[in-house]
């Protein structure tokens, strides 16, 4: 996740290879650990990502596809209840960040920055401060 993270913020593009490894260690994990259980798992696969996509298709450049399927690595690793905290988590993190980037960098609106760190850490606090 860590390494997705930093490819993604150094070239704004999160390699197949990283996402893959995210989607076994997920199926490893549903097969290793008993809880979440395996239809929430299943729920979390496109609890996010097929919103993601969904959104995408009809605003081109909304999120990139390294994106939406980190997403969806994630919400099978975390099951749905989970993957759409760190989700939230994620998207307040990306707030704070193009605030500040509108304000003390003065960047544009449209400016475009990696998503995939703010939604890593948004998981990693999802399993800090899991949600029952």
């Amino acid at each position: 996740m860590a390494r997705a993270a930093f490819i993604d913020y150094k070239r704004k593009r999160l390699p197949d290879s990283c996402i893959a490894g995210l989607f076994i260690i997920a199926a490893l994990a549903a097969c290793v650990c008993e809880s979440p259980a395996l239809s929430d798992r299943l729920l979390g696969l496109p609890a996010v990502s097929v919103p993601m996509l969904v959104l995408t298709l009809f605003v081109p450049g909304a999120f990139g596809g390294g994106d939406i399927k980190l997403t969806a690595a994630c919400g099978l690793f975390l099951g749905a209840r989970s993957e759409l905290w760190a989700f939230f988590y994620g998207l307040c993190g990306a707030g704070v960040y193009s605030v500040y980037l509108i304000l003390c960098k003065n960047k544009s609106k449209k400016e475009e920055f990696a998503l995939g760190p703010f939604l890593a850490s948004g998981v990693c606090l999802s399993l800090i401060f899991p949600v029952f």
